[in-house]
């Protein structure tokens, strides 16, 4: 009546004649013209992730419907609360059944007596820590030897203003071990393993002696030599090669035939665990190993190397030395945060099951 043609959006019956009959459709409108398939893929970024939103594709995990019900979910909730509540009891159980011991001093000391009111049991870890050094930086982190690191991980490392032994020398100025270490070699040579962090590496060292009942002191063996986890070990594999000279303090080293500044294999050893720097700005490393515990008693720590540098220059006061009982499940400070994360979300869990529980069923 108003004038317009009225469109059949259904299929035609089987032998009607007119209205696109031969078609199977009839009426149908007509369609603009198709676009060329470059203009269709013509989306920005932000575009293509809108539409990838709003034309989802199916899931390729199909859960049955009654799994996201309320009280499938009160138990899950219940499930989880309870699992994490156990790790989080085995953590922190395991954080305070080990003992440990912490000895503080400064470049000023030589030697420190300290005491234990009972005995350490088991082979023990011997730690160092300073805190408040800013080693977790983008900057420092990627200014390292990349050698070390192969060409597929090593992409952004570099050895910017740290490459050369002045460069190295200049750095590490009025630290008259480490001085010691790059003499024999010209200051135009490449300072290799090179980098910052190489240069930073902490250099204390340590002996520990058991004082007698008359004062006498008997040494205490620490094992410099199994400290390097498995997994860095082969980082540095037929990476660093001995060359031995005749040098006192020890054998040097060669990476790509070049003469490194290395002067034996406990330091070695000491430089692979620092490569594996920490996320925070308190850097803990282990530093040797104590076989078959330490009795109650008094005790005598000297120190052969004591790098000033440390408080000269990079203003950190104070430096750590921790004696503590080892664990399956690692150090004390991380069974510790792990426990307490634990904790943290077993009770979010169980106040999700309280939710879930009061929540008024819907049929």
């Amino acid at each position: 009546p108003f004038g317009a043609q009225a469109v059949r959006v259904a299929p035609a019956p089987e032998g009607e004649e007119g209205h696109g009959a031969e078609e199977g459709i009839a009426g149908e409108l007509p369609r603009g013209p198709e676009k060329p398939l470059q203009e269709k893929e013509k989306l920005t970024f932000l575009k293509r992730c809108w539409r990838d939103i709003l034309q989802q594709d199916l899931p390729v995990l199909l859960l049955p419907l009654w799994l996201y019900r309320r009280p499938a979910q009160t138990l899950l909730s219940g499930i989880w609360a309870t699992i994490f509540a156990v790790l989080a009891i085995v953590l922190l159980q395991g954080a305070s059944s080990v003992r440990e011991t912490t000895i503080s001093y400064t470049d000023r000391d030589n030697s420190i007596r300290f005491s234990l009111d009972r005995r350490l049991d088991g082979d023990l870890l011997v730690w160092y820590e300073v805190s408040t050094v800013h080693v977790n930086q983008k900057k420092f982190i990627e200014n390292r030897d990349r050698f070390v690191f192969g060409s597929l991980l090593s992409a952004g490392y570099m050895c910017e203003d740290a490459e050369t032994i002045a460069e190295a020398r200049w750095r590490r100025a009025g630290d008259a071990n480490f001085i010691s270490m790059l003499e024999g070699l010209p200051e135009d040579a490449k300072f290799r393993p090179c980098g910052l962090t190489t240069v930073a590496m902490f250099t204390d060292e340590f002996r520990l002696f058991k004082v007698g009942s008359e004062g006498q002191l008997s040494a205490i063996e620490l094992d410099e030599s199994d400290i390097v986890l498995p997994c860095d070990e082969r980082m540095w594999t037929d990476k660093v090669k001995s060359a031995p000279l005749a040098d006192p303090a020890g054998p040097r080293y060669t990476l790509e035939g070049v003469a490194s500044w290395i002067p034996n294999a406990n330091f070695f050893n000491h430089l692979k665990v620092w490569y594996r720097t920490t996320a925070s700005t308190v850097v803990r490393q282990l530093w040797a190993r104590i076989r078959n515990g330490l009795e109650a008693g008094d005790y005598a720590l000297t120190f052969q190397v004591n790098s000033p540098i440390w408080r000269t220059h990079w203003k950190v006061e104070q430096k750590y030395l921790i004696v503590s009982e080892s664990h399956p499940l690692g150090n004390v400070g991380s069974m510790r945060f792990l426990g307490v994360t634990c904790c943290v979300l077993s009770v979010a869990e169980a106040v999700m099951a309280v939710i879930f529980a009061l929540l008024p069923h819907k049929p």
